[in-house]
């Protein structure tokens, strides 16, 4: 059973692969980071290098992050891929693109609140127009 597990970089992610792992025992599951570079401050706005070196930083960003959940989950099958672009379309395609994806498992959230407010949620475009099963996971309260 292959699981797909899309993530941003925030610790709100980790808890939908933390309940992918428990529910779907034995199988394999795909981490896609979608990096959504327009919309990551610290990488346009504030960094006060210059393109390259903004760059170089989200490069050791991601891989501290791929480094983490290899730690927390060594007894795991993962496989990471990283794609940039606006998450709720790129979670999509590469659904679409990889047919042997039996499930979806997303957080109800994620690190952005306000554009959930603004522009609506993600995961809930997401549910709505994947083709693939999905099961979203909620905040641990």
């Amino acid at each position: 059973m292959n699981i797909l597990v899309p993530m941003d970089l925030s610790s709100h992610a980790q808890l939908a692969l933390k309940e992918a792992t428990k529910l779907f025992k034995g199988a394999n599951f795909i981490i896609l980071i979608v990096v959504d570079i327009i919309d990551e401050p610290e990488n346009i706005f504030d960094w006060q290098g210059n393109i390259y070196e903004s760059r170089m930083h989200l490069i050791k960003e991601i891989n501290a992050f791929i480094e983490r959940q290899k730690e927390m989950f060594p007894n795991v099958i993962i496989e990471f891929d990283v794609c940039s672009g606006e998450a709720k379309h790129q979670i999509i395609h590469y659904a679409k693109q990889h047919n042997e994806i039996d499930c979806v498992v997303m957080g109800a959230t994620s690190k952005r609140a306000l554009s959930k407010v603004i522009l609506g949620s993600t995961t809930d475009y997401v549910v709505k127009h994947i083709n693939h099963n999905i099961l979203v996971v909620r905040e641990e309260i």
